[in-house]
């Protein structure tokens, strides 16, 4: 079988990712089922309060696995969203979980993805997210 390259190092970074989120969270290895399960959720509740415009730049600093994670089942129609409060951001990732993945502190969940975003995107869009999220979720960031 031949390996392609673009996808390969996709998913050693993807899983890169999911290693350190397990760190952040105190989890033992094995649990990358669940690093992915919230950082698919927290993805998509932080892509719905972007603009389209401020959401390509950030995409752009994401393993190809990672961005396609990001887009599923988007609508633009739908971005980005009116009600941008704290808990209501946190209960909408909580709500994005499979039911057997919702046994998390979700505020410690959503801090371990953003600490990982932190990590491993350029610094530069890191603050660019900090200038265009309501304060009230941009709390949660490193």
């Amino acid at each position: 079988m031949a390996h392609i390259s673009l996808i390969d190092k996709s998913m050693h970074k993807t899983y890169s990712w999911l290693y350190e989120i397990e760190e952040h969270m105190g989890w033992d290895e094995g649990n990358e089922g669940r690093a992915l399960s919230l950082l698919k959720s927290t993805l998509h509740r932080l892509r719905d309060n972007l603009l389209i415009n401020d959401l390509a730049h950030f995409a752009a600093q994401l393993p190809v696995l990672v961005r396609g994670l990001l887009f599923e089942a988007w609508n633009p129609d739908h971005t980005p969203v009116k009600d941008r409060k704290h808990g209501e951001f946190l209960a909408a990732v909580l709500h994005g979980l499979p039911e057997t993945h919702k046994n998390i502190d979700i505020e410690e969940g959503v801090k371990a993805i953003f600490k990982t975003l932190y990590y491993k995107i350029d610094p530069l869009e890191v603050e660019k997210l900090k200038k265009v999220l309501p304060d009230s979720i941009k709390v949660l960031l490193p």
